[in-house]
C-alpha cells in the first residue's frame, strides 16, 4: 500500500471564501483507559470521569457556534460527542458517525492490559517500542493510517465546501496522531509522538487571504485540556 505524498491536506481549503474552525478531540476517559487496557476497535463505554471530562470540555466550543458534530462510530467517542452536543444545546442524536474516525486496529494487543503485555509478550512489546503498530501482528500499520488520515481531511474539506464553518470531530489518540501530523508533512512517519490526553482538543483555524486560492492555517489549540487533571 503506497503512502500519498503529493500535497498537504491544507491545500484542499485553498478556495474557501470564509474563515473556518476545525476541531478534533479525543474521547473522554473510557473504562478500558482507566484499567490501562489496550482498546483499538474494541468498545468500552466512558467512565464517570470520562463523562465529566466531556461535559467540561464542551465549554471550549461555546464561542464557535458549531454547525457540525461528528464522531467515530465506537461507543467511547460517540458518547463523548453526544455529551458535548447536549451541553451546547444541540440534538445529541444528530451527531453523525464517520467510519474513518475510528481508532486504529491494535491487532493481537487488543483488550489486553499493558502490564500483562510487558510480562507475557516481551519480544512483541519490544517490537512495538521500535516500530509502533507496524511491529504488532494484525494491527493497522503506518501506510494504512496515513491514507486514512488523508481521507478524513478530504471528508472535512467536503463538509466545508458544503457550507460548514465550525466542525468538531471526536476521535481517538491513535488516528489523531496521523490526522494532526498530516497537516505538517505529507510523509508517513509515526515519530515523533504527540501527547493526546482524554478530551485533548486540537483547533485548526483556516482563513482565506487576499491572494488568489491562498489560505493561512493556524493550529490555535494543541492538546488543550479544559478540566483539571
Amino acid at each position: 500500500m503506497s503512502i500519498p505524498t503529493s500535497s498537504l491536506p491544507i491545500s484542499r481549503f485553498e478556495t474557501i471564501q470564509q474563515s473556518v474552525n476545525i476541531f478534533f478531540m479525543r474521547h473522554g476517559q473510557s473504562i478500558a483507559n482507566k484499567s490501562n487496557t489496550v482498546q483499538g476497535r474494541a468498545n468500552s463505554a466512558l467512565s464517570k470521569e470520562g463523562r465529566t471530562q466531556a461535559r467540561i470540555s464542551s465549554n471550549y466550543f461555546k464561542p464557535f457556534n458549531l454547525d457540525g458534530i461528528y464522531s467515530s462510530p465506537l461507543i467511547r467517542a460517540n458518547e463523548t460527542a453526544k455529551i458535548v452536543s447536549k451541553e451546547l444545546g444541540h440534538d445529541p442524536e444528530a451527531v453523525e458517525a464517520i467510519e474513518e474516525l475510528q481508532e486504529l486496529d491494535t491487532g493481537i494487543f487488543s483488550e489486553r492490559s499493558i502490564d500483562s503485555l510487558k510480562i507475557e509478550e516481551p519480544k512483541l512489546w519490544n517490537d512495538y517500542q521500535r516500530l509502533s503498530w507496524d511491529g504488532v501482528p494484525e494491527a493497522e500499520g503506518a501506510a494504512s493510517l496515513r491514507i486514512r488520515s488523508d481521507r478524513i481531511w478530504e471528508k472535512v474539506a467536503e463538509l466545508v465546501q458544503e457550507g460548514k464553518s465550525s466542525i468538531l470531530c471526536v476521535a481517538h489518540g491513535g488516528i489523531m496522531q496521523w490526522i494532526v501530523k498530516a497537516s505538517f508533512t505529507p510523509e508517513g512517519r509515526w515519530m515523533p509522538l504527540l501527547q493526546i490526553n482524554n478530551c485533548g482538543i486540537f483547533h485548526l483555524h483556516v482563513r482565506p487571504t487576499d491572494a488568489k486560492e491562498s489560505v493561512i492555517a493556524t493550529w490555535r489549540a494543541f492538546n488543550r485540556i479544559e478540566y483539571e487533571e
